[in-house]
């Protein structure tokens, strides 16, 4: 972990196997019970990262190890956010776009696929979400703004 005035970073690296959303989400869990966040914060964050770790191995990776999922937790007095990057297939902007116009559609509909419905349920419970891809490498953020003991 380094530390750099208020702000604390944690980077860890993985193998795109199943098995490590485990291990990196214990990891956060851990890091993030330290912070002001409330336990239901630290749930809904650990909830809506193996959300992405999964959607990254299962769509980026097409369900095959020995590739690298990068997860970059960074601390801050206002925030906890995690940036989850891959090199694999890129996030269609179709599906962005689906979720956040077809989200109560989604959720009525008991016949739908689960495709798109993660995406939904990260959106809604995160304070911020961003995707983005550059130079071939693939970042999804998400985020909680800590409050402090109100």
């Amino acid at each position: 972990m380094t530390q750099s005035g208020r702000h604390q970073q944690l980077k860890m690296e993985v193998d795109s196997s199943f098995s490590n959303t485990v291990i990196v989400a214990m990891a956060v869990r851990g890091i993030c019970e330290m912070t002001l966040l409330t336990p239901v914060e630290v749930s809904r964050l650990e909830l809506c990262l193996v959300e992405v770790l999964n959607n990254t191995i299962e769509h980026a990776y097409n369900n095959q190890p020995g590739n690298v999922v990068e997860t970059l937790v960074d601390i801050s007095d206002t925030a906890v956010s995690i940036t989850v990057s891959d090199r694999g297939l890129a996030l269609p902007a179709e599906i962005l776009n689906e979720s956040a116009n077809h989200a109560e559609q989604m959720l009525n509909n008991p016949t739908l696929q689960s495709s798109g419905r993660g995406l939904f349920i990260v959106n809604s419970l995160m304070d911020f979400v961003h995707y983005e891809t550059l130079s071939g490498k693939n970042s999804f953020s998400l985020g909680i703004n800590i409050h402090g003991n109100e």
